[in-house]
Parts: structure tokens; C-alpha cells; sequence
């Protein structure tokens, strides 16, 4: 199963995750969840052929193909064989999970790499629900993936989040704003104008960065493009469930 699926397996096991699952939702479920619409979802994520996914389930292919077309509902115990056939979480198949979009990568603790229009984005499949304009950053530590949520929202609208204040957030400085910080730096050399930190406000629409990676250095008199707060950071997000899609 493993070389026919795109996604990197839950070092924890998904059945463990599965029981907390089937344990609490059965009770807050409607009919409308039961269609065969998201388990269809499920099998195109992974390119698994629908052929070896009936055989597994011992129906036939037809029968298979009126389920994912929504003729056959699907009942909880079909729900739960197929999240072990397909090694998926329990809730995937039951509540409408989208893929969070990976823009970029932080490097040297602090350096955000954003993606061009020219690079294929990653996608990373949540265990849960996360709302649609969330999209994340990779960090990797010592070969162990981390992950950094926030809101694109304030990158396409170029704008600057009040609630970064005091906290950590990604910004990118304006051109001024980067020649700025460079002029205050004097053992670090700025290649990058996109930048995890801690934001403070100053007069006149500037702000200071507090480092991340060098704690104790701050850059005054900065002017930002635009800013918004990490809302989550996910410690090795596969053991909690989630799945790398590709």
C-alpha cells in the first residue's frame, strides 16, 4: 500500500487517532456526511487505483464506484475500514479537510524564504478543520520538520496586523525598510527582507524588530510591507497527524 499512496504514513499510527475519532463523532453526525464524496477526495490525493481500494474492501468495483457517485451511502463501519485501507485519518472521511498551501521555508531560525510564482507549492494535509486563508511555513531543526501557521490575508492585502504587536509574527520590510535594518546591523549580513521576529510600533507607521535568532538585537525605524502573528507551530506535525500530499 505504501508505494502506491503520496503520503508519508503518521509515525504514531493513524488507528490510535482513529479510535478518539469514532469514539466522539458518530454522535454529531448527520446523513449528509455519509456521502461518498469525501472518500472519493481521499483516493485522488493518494492516486491509489479505485480496483485495488474494492479489492481490499472485498466489494466489487461497481459497487465501489456507486458509493464515491453518492448512489450507496456509506455507513460508520465502512468509514472505518476504509480509513485503515487507506491509512488516512477517520475524520478526513467524514469532515471536509482542505490542504494548507507551505509558501516557504524559515532558514537560520529567523529568514523567511517565500515561493515565487515559478516553484511548485507543497501541500500539507491537516488532521482537522483549519480555515481556508491559513497557509504555513517549513522549518526544519536538527532533519525534524516544524511547522509555522498564519493568515495570507495581510500579504495580499499588504497590511499590518495589530495583534502582532508584542508577539511573534512573519514581516517583510520595504525596500527603505531593509536598507534601514541593514545600516543597524553589524555581524549579521541581510539577504533576506522577510523575517520572523517580535514587533513593537513606533511613531510615524514604523515599527521595531525584535530577533529571533539573535535575542537582545533589535532593529529600530522600520517600514513594513506588510505583517501578520504566527497563529500555530506545529512540532513534527506528522506525529499529531498530519499528511504530506503531493
Amino acid at each position: 500500500m505504501t508505494s502506491q499512496c503520496s503520503v508519508i504514513k503518521n509515525p504514531i499510527g493513524n488507528r490510535q487517532m482513529n479510535t478518539i475519532m469514532q469514539t466522539n463523532l458518530p454522535l454529531l453526525l448527520r446523513d449528509d456526511h455519509m456521502s461518498g464524496h469525501l472518500l472519493k477526495k481521499a483516493i485522488e490525493r493518494r492516486g491509489v487505483k479505485k480496483k485495488h481500494i474494492a479489492d481490499r474492501k472485498g466489494i466489487t468495483p461497481s459497487t465501489l464506484a456507486r458509493q464515491l457517485s453518492g448512489k450507496h451511502s456509506l455507513s460508520l463501519r465502512d468509514i472505518r475500514e476504509y480509513s485503515e485501507i487507506l491509512d488516512c485519518p477517520y475524520e478526513e472521511l467524514l469532515l471536509d479537510i482542505a490542504p494548507v498551501r507551505i509558501l516557504g521555508h524559515v532558514s537560520d531560525i529567523s529568514r523567511v524564504n517565500l515561493l515565487d510564482a515559478s516553484q511548485k507549492i507543497k501541500q500539507l494535509l491537516p488532521p482537522y478543520s483549519i480555515p481556508p486563508n491559513y497557509v504555513g511555513l517549513e522549518n526544519y531543526h536538527q532533519n525534524q520538520l516544524n511547522l509555522y501557521l498564519f493568515d495570507q490575508r495581510h500579504m495580499h492585502m499588504q497590511s499590518i496586523d495589530p495583534s502582532c504587536y508584542k508577539a511573534l509574527c512573519i514581516m517583510k520590510c520595504t525596500q527603505k525598510g531593509f536598507q534601514k535594518a541593514m545600516s543597524q546591523s553589524t555581524s549579521v549580513s541581510w539577504t533576506h527582507n522577510t523575517f520572523l521576529g517580535y514587533l513593537y510600533p513606533e511613531p510615524e507607521n514604523t515599527y521595531t524588530m525584535s530577533s529571533l535568532a539573535f535575542p537582545g538585537s533589535q532593529y529600530q525605524g522600520l517600514e513594513l510591507a506588510w505583517a501578520a502573528p504566527i497563529l500555530a507551530y506545529h512540532y513534527n506535525p506528522f506525529a499529531l497527524g498530519w499528511q504530506n500530499v503531493e
